[in-house]
């Protein structure tokens, strides 16, 4: 088998299996940024109701699968909170004031 070289001395076998590993962490980012795009929406959802956190709790374990350890730990904790404030009713009682006194702002004027 014959080797060919570029003009730098590397191998043209070495530049595809460099290009390999780059094109497969370029998937890799693609996966891990819908995962958190989908992670982040689905928590902000849990405030509301609490089921929709699981989506995001998985789309943060499927982060750190793909080595964002960080990025997932914090969707992780973050919805945990947010699934907690949800259950309370805590969001929702803050939204129903937030309004009234919109509300009363208005037909006051």
């Amino acid at each position: 088998m014959k080797r060919y070289s570029n003009q730098g001395g590397e191998s043209i076998e070495n530049q595809n299996s460099a290009s390999g590993i780059y094109q497969r962490q370029i998937a890799a980012e693609k996966k891990t940024t819908i995962f958190l795009i989908f992670g982040w929406i689905s928590a902000a959802l849990s405030l509301i109701s609490p089921a929709t956190g699981t989506i995001s709790i998985i789309s943060g374990v499927l982060t750190i699968k793909y080595h964002r350890k960080l990025a997932g730990s914090i969707l992780i904790i973050t919805t945990l909170v947010f699934i907690g404030i949800g259950l309370t009713g805590s969001f929702n009682d803050f939204i129903t004031s937030f309004a009234e006194g919109f509300v009363a702002g208005v037909e006051g004027k």
